[in-house]
Parts: structure tokens; C-alpha cells; sequence
């Protein structure tokens, strides 16, 4: 009977540390299209503008906003899970600070789910 328990105490425990990483990165891609979304005073387009001029040839604009998301959570999962792949960067000074934050927490979660692992 406790072995039940256990294991259905574990299953809780994956699914809300699931959900909690799927938003965590949810909210990371969002404001990473903000931010990307700015040109900086010193002119330098951010990534999802490059990203547009790249992609010209989209023709529906749900389509482009649709790749932009997915390549924004993307971006996220990578970089703070490992040190990115460098298909994309930051480009702009507030893109490379939110970098700098999203990297600073990566490291912090894995530190926690490692302390969690018994």
C-alpha cells in the first residue's frame, strides 16, 4: 500500500514540476519576443525583426507568428538548459541581459531539481 502511495506521490510531483517548467518557459518565450520585438536607440533591429526580414516569403501572418513563437521557446528551452546552439542570439543590449537572467535561472533550476533528486 505505501508503494501506491509512493508512487502516486511521485506522479503529482512530476506533473506540477512539468507544468511548472512548461510555463516557466511559456513566459520566457513571450517576453523574449518583447524584447526582441525593440530596436535599440543605437538602431540594431532585435531578432524577431531579423526574423521578419528573413521570411519575407510567409504570406499569412499567422503562419510567421506561429514560427516565431515556436522558435522564441525554442530558443528559451535551450538556452536555459544548456548553453544554446547559436542559431539565434541576442542582438541588442536588452536581449543579451534577458540572456544573461534566463541563463542565471537555468543553472538555478537545475541546482534545485538536483536537491529535489533523493
Amino acid at each position: 500500500m505505501d508503494s501506491a502511495k509512493h508512487k502516486l506521490k511521485n506522479a503529482d510531483l512530476l506533473i506540477s514540476q512539468g507544468f511548472f517548467f512548461f510555463m516557466y518557459f511559456h513566459i520566457c518565450a513571450v517576453i523574449w519576443i518583447r524584447i526582441g520585438s525593440v530596436t535599440d536607440v543605437y538602431g540594431n533591429e532585435g531578432w524577431v525583426g531579423i526574423m521578419k526580414e528573413k521570411h519575407q516569403d510567409y504570406k499569412e501572418a499567422d503562419l510567421l507568428y506561429t514560427s516565431i513563437y515556436s522558435t522564441a521557446f525554442y530558443f528559451t528551452v535551450s538556452t536555459a538548459t544548456t548553453v544554446g546552439y547559436g542559431d539565434y542570439y541576442g542582438s541588442t543590449f536588452n536581449e543579451r541581459l534577458f540572456l544573461i537572467f534566463l541563463q542565471f535561472t537555468g543553472i538555478c533550476i537545475y541546482s534545485l531539481i538536483q536537491g529535489l533528486l533523493d
